[in-house]
């Protein structure tokens, strides 16, 4: 799976950069502007972090330094002040081979906007997803020179007018450019590796596949969810899996395929159909399971073997297609009430809007 997100840190969203690098470094850092010092020593599940600049500076700098130059260098109260990378590290390389890949994704970044960097390459949780290797890229919104110093910002920083001014791309454009090359850097880390596997940075959509994409939990939704309690995108998430795992039900029955049934790995979530069906998330380790049994019943002595099943039962059928009936009226309702809401909140605003314009006409009547 691939995954590849950014976002700006800005003091205006009560973002500060000092805060971000501490944390996704598990480090402790002191904002010399406000006097917060923020430590995250404790944290765990940092495999590893460090500071990344562009090729021909010579000198190192720390966290601590490079971030409160980044919080220094910004005067306005809504500055961006860093931008951060979130990138998905595929579960089959080793460390050595993870921490590579980190690095060199980060000296493509500070190459490409000539902007200085911090990694943190973080492990799996031991309550989530055992495959969750990811790298944090924290980067700074400003160009660094030899001396260190930070000075214009760089070109994905800039407004639509300043790229047009420059000749160069708007910085939603940069982006899918970046997620590309990103793309294309993890398939060279895996062939390098000898793991048969490619990403992209396509959509589902636009790779011609159907099925529902998934959306990334974040981290207060991920806590939530690891407390027991559910969330509006952790909701989609199950329904999106439910949905795909459906769908290859339905594939199923349409070619009179068995389907067959098996206990999920514990660290992989799962999830149950009604009909009885324990289906894992990953179609692949399914259908591995399938060509096993299959090649298990065609090695067994020819009196043992009882009769191939080549249709699927209609009581079966029926309960698939019920499933499906429901999920489908559930989706419904879910459309529905936010319809609802959606149009309580505009007649909300109407509303405000028009007790604005009362208070308005009340106004210049008293000046009159």
């Amino acid at each position: 799976m691939y995954h590849a997100t950014t976002s700006a840190v800005s003091r205006g969203a009560g973002g500060s950069v000092c805060a971000k690098g501490a944390y996704i470094g598990g480090e402790e850092i002191t904002n010399e502007i406000t006097g917060e010092i923020h430590n995250y020593t404790q944290k765990q599940g940092v495999e590893h972090t460090e500071v990344i600049l562009p090729s021909g500076i010579d000198k190192t700098m720390s966290s601590s330094d490079l971030w409160n130059k980044a919080e220094l260098a910004e005067n306005r109260k809504d500055a961006r002040v860093g931008r951060e990378w979130v990138i998905g590290l595929p579960c089959e390389l080793n460390k050595e081979q993870r921490k590579e890949l980190a690095q060199n994704l980060a000296k493509d970044l500070a190459e490409r906007y000539q902007v200085a960097t911090q990694i943190a390459i973080h492990e799996p949780n031991k309550q989530g997803d055992q495959r969750n290797y990811h790298v944090h890229i924290l980067t700074t919104t400003r160009k660094i020179d030899q001396d260190l110093n930070l000075t214009s910002k760089s070109d994905i920083e800039l407004d639509r007018k300043q790229c047009a001014k420059l000749g160069i791309s708007t910085s939603q454009e940069q982006i899918i450019e970046c997620r590309e090359r990103i793309a294309n850097r993890i398939n060279q880390s895996l062939e390098l590796a000898n793991i048969q596997k490619q990403v992209s940075h396509l959509s589902y959509k636009d790779q011609g596949i159907d099925k529902i994409p998934t959306k990334h939990l974040g981290k207060s939704a991920t806590q939530l969810e690891r407390k027991g309690i559910k969330t509006e995108i952790g909701e989609y998430n199950r329904s999106a899996i439910r949905m795909n795992e459906l769908k290859i039900a339905l594939e199923s029955i349409k070619t009179h395929q068995s389907i067959p049934t098996y206990q999920p790995q514990p660290e992989i979530a799962a999830i149950t159909v009604k009909s009885g069906l324990e289906i894992e998330l990953t179609a692949t380790e399914r259908a591995k399971m399938y060509l096993q049994k299959r090649a298990e019943e065609k090695n067994k002595p020819e009196i043992a073997k009882e009769p191939e099943q080549k249709t699927i039962t209609e009581d079966r059928k029926t309960q698939l297609l019920s499933e499906i009936l429901s999920k489908r009226s559930h989706d419904q309702i879910i459309d529905r009430q936010k319809q609802e809401q959606e149009k309580k909140l505009e007649q909300e605003q109407a509303q405000k809007q028009e007790y604005q314009k009362t208070l308005s006409r009340g106004r210049g009547g008293f000046e009159r």
